[in-house]
């Protein structure tokens, strides 16, 4: 350790000024400020003080490197080395070796030392006595400088600036040779004495290091903002006092695909996702299929703020509570198009929200809610059949889409169960407790703070639901997404507008949360209240009613229905269409033979018997005797103009005379018509 007092001569610093000892006393010291060369005197335990409080360096002698400060972090072939050239030194320190006879011990020793090294090793073990200066400092290995041609440094920054501050990923071999190309290139030009010499690619790795701006390069590829925070790292985190002061919300396409059993078709989904920055307390979510809109956002945070007592009884596989809610005072989102909605904005100004926009690149300014999702795909979906994992390196050949099984329902089950039991009531070692206890602390520490909530459920929630449509009110109900909805409320609003000139099928407002689609909400505008109508034909539909419906179950409900569709032949339905056709056409023609025939048994006095008999024309492959039409009468008439061709009629000179066909048939005028045929 180096030795410093305030003796005479002795330089220090205090506060960035130098001072020098003129003289000391028990308890003060007499020194020069040399800026001003006054004289001041001070006391010594206030220089002692600054001492421990850093602000007071000793000036002069060898400071002792940074990274040898703690003995336990130099390595220990470096230490072995230290211990080494104290041995050299024992028995010169001690005096069993004269100084006169440091040469011929030199020349002893193995390996072999010179006696250079054993005077500066003694130089350095009498002026600090602290083996940490027997040390090789790694700056005093190697050469002082480099021996690269300058300007061979110069093609090599050339390089860097033309390449590496575009943004682009350009690996090192492709700068080397890059500068091996443009080095031969100016070769060319040169005779052989003046030709630059090549450089080897570990050479070059190191003078890029020299040369490369990484906080220029970085800011091509990632913006401003990440390069700065790469380079200079998180200054201060964003640390909130209480609960709800600070809501962080996001979105993110889920490692997870879900499965349609209806269609057998795996997709995957969207979640949208809010975490109180207290204490790290999930808030609310929102499952989708599509991307994410800004409907979404206000039904995640209209899941925020109402209150969770619906889990145990909906979800009761889930263990604990999730008492958090409530409306929070700053919402915290990223610049996403969604997000930049003045739909959203207009609702947080309405309900009194601060909305945040993070800057772009800024992940640390909403680092919750990314660790979040990274702790939702690690305890849960990275564990679960059907994964995508977080890339395809770690997906490797696991077959994502064949073990495909859970559905959206059941998925939005197993997040409830996630989010409350693996997260919320989990230790969190940066919060020092669960969520749950956290969240508890903080409304106990704060009784002052109060969690109201809006005068009544609807009140809220038809500020925040997202499902708008217009729709006629039948007998049937009103229908959404192929889903009729009826109640007796809603019959009775039917017969009123009815009643009131509005007709049998009156548009009415319709309003829905696409996150349970087992009951929707029309407006009455007499009684100006919402009346709610229940899904009548879910349970027909596969779908399980003792959980939420979300909205795009249906939809892709709809979506088979119309694929189904589209299979249907509509040419087998023109078929059977001129089928029925030709039944019509052939009983309208039957019809005036049998009034004919009824006619003539009333001149006789016959009672006409009516045929009840249905079945008997029901009989497959039954023969109808029925008058030919006008297909029938082309057979004939091709089958008679066959026959004749096979007499082969001749003229005088042997040719072949044409054939003249005449077809006699019995029809009756009134099936002229019938027929389809006229007369020129």
């Amino acid at each position: 350790m180096s030795k410093c007092d305030f003796s005479h001569g002795t330089r220090f610093m205090v506060d960035g000024k130098e001072y020098i000892v003129r003289k000391e006393s028990v308890d003060e010291v007499e020194v020069t400020n040399t800026e001003y060369q006054k004289v001041e005197t001070w006391k010594k335990r206030v220089l002692l003080a600054a001492w421990e409080q850093r602000r007071l360096v000793f000036r002069g002698g060898e400071e002792l490197p940074s990274e040898y400060v703690d003995i336990s972090t130099i390595e220990e072939p470096l230490m072995k080395q230290a211990m080494s050239r104290y041995s050299v030194l024992v028995p010169i320190l001690s005096g069993a070796i004269p100084r006169n006879q440091i040469r011929e011990y030199a020349c002893q020793l193995d390996p072999k030392v010179s006696v250079a090294s054993i005077y500066r090793w003694e130089k350095l073990w009498k002026k600090h006595q602290d083996i940490r200066y027997l040390v090789t400092r790694r700056v005093d290995m190697g050469p002082r400088q480099h021996r690269t041609h300058p300007e061979v440094m110069s093609i090599i920054e050339r390089t860097i600036k033309d390449f590496s501050y575009s943004g682009e990923e350009v690996s090192d071999e492709m700068l080397y040779s890059e500068v091996l190309l443009r080095l031969d290139e100016l070769n060319d030009m040169r005779e052989d004495p003046d030709k630059l010499p090549d450089i080897s690619n570990s050479t070059f790795r190191r003078r890029k290091r020299e040369l490369l701006n990484e906080n220029r390069a970085n800011r091509a590829k990632y913006g401003t903002h990440l390069s700065k925070l790469m380079g200079e790292g998180v200054k201060q985190e964003v640390v909130a006092s209480r609960p709800l002061e600070r809501v962080e919300l996001d979105s993110t396409p889920v490692d997870i695909l879900m499965l349609d059993h209806g269609t057998m078709k795996a997709v995957r989904g969207h979640l949208v996702y809010a975490i109180d920055a207290f204490g790290s307390m999930p808030l609310g979510f929102k499952v989708t299929l599509d991307a994410p809109t800004s409907e979404d956002i206000k039904e995640c945070l209209l899941h925020c703020m109402r209150p969770k007592t619906y889990v145990q009884e909906t979800f009761p596989r889930v263990e604990h509570e999730w008492i958090a809610y409530g409306k929070p005072r700053t919402l915290v989102v990223d610049n996403a198009s969604i997000n930049n909605s003045l739909e959203l904005e207009d609702i947080c100004d309405h309900l009194g929200i601060r909305l945040l926009f993070a800057k772009v690149g800024a992940g640390n300014q909403k680092g919750r809610i990314e660790r979040g999702f990274r702790t939702l795909n690690q305890k849960w979906l990275h564990a679960t059949s059907g994964t995508t994992k977080s890339n395809v390196i770690q997906r490797a050949q696991y077959d994502s889409e064949g073990k495909a099984c859970v559905t959206p329902q059941t998925f939005v089950y197993m997040a409830h169960i996630a989010v409350i039991d693996l997260v919320a009531h989990a230790f969190n070692k940066r919060v020092g407790a669960t969520p749950h206890e956290k969240w508890l602390e903080g409304w106990a520490s704060n009784p002052h703070l109060r969690n109201p909530l809006p005068h009544s459920f609807d009140e809220l929630q038809f500020l925040l639901v997202t499902g708008r449509e217009t729709r006629k009110l039948r007998n049937i109900g009103v229908e959404v997404l192929g889903e009729n909805y009826n109640s007796p409320d809603l019959m009775q609003l039917r017969a009123e507008l009815k009643k009131n000139g509005h007709g049998d099928r009156p548009e009415v407002k319709v309003r829905f949360t696409t996150s349970d689609m087992r009951s929707v909400y029309i407006y009455d505008p007499y009684k100006e209240t919402y009346i709610e109508a229940d899904a009548q034909g879910l349970a027909r539909r596969g779908l399980d009613t003792s959980l939420p419906v979300p909205s795009f179950a249906l939809e892709q409900i709809l979506e088979t229905a119309k694929n189904n569709q589209k299979q249907v032949n509509p040419r087998a339905r023109g078929r059977a269409q001129r089928q029925l056709a030709e039944l019509s056409k052939e009983d309208k023609r039957r019809k005036s033979k049998a009034k004919r025939v009824y006619e003539t048994k009333l001149d006789n006095g016959e009672t006409p018997v009516p045929q009840r008999d249905i079945e008997s024309f029901a009989v497959p492959g039954r023969a109808w005797s029925t008058p030919p039409d006008a297909d029938s009468i082309q057979n004939i008439y091709d089958a008679a103009l066959i026959e004749d061709k096979e007499k082969k009629p001749v003229g005088e000179h042997g040719e072949t005379l044409p054939v003249e066909v005449s077809v006699c048939y019995d029809i009756e005028d009134e099936e002229l018509d019938e027929m389809e045929i006229s007369f020129k």
